[in-house]
């Protein structure tokens, strides 16, 4: 996909915003349908990603915060 942004010129600054970027080049027939579904699908899987590390940041917060000291490191 992002040999297609260059192509096309689109610049993002935000990465989760690639699949917007994406639909525009399917609309305007730069790239095909299975190339647009990919990025979707990895789109996807970064989000997924990005919750999971927030749900772990937060359950160490909360765990530090709780006075659970298994988390905490050794200084």
């Amino acid at each position: 996909m992002k040999e297609v942004e260059r192509g096309l010129g689109i610049r993002r600054a935000d990465p989760s915003m690639e699949h917007l970027s994406a639909l525009l080049a399917f609309r305007s027939g730069k790239i095909t349908a299975k190339q647009y579904q990919e990025v979707l699908r990895s789109a996807r899987a970064q989000e997924e990603k990005r919750k999971q590390e927030l749900r772990r940041l937060f359950e160490d917060i909360k765990d530090k915060l709780s006075g659970d000291d298994s988390t905490a490191y050794a200084v």
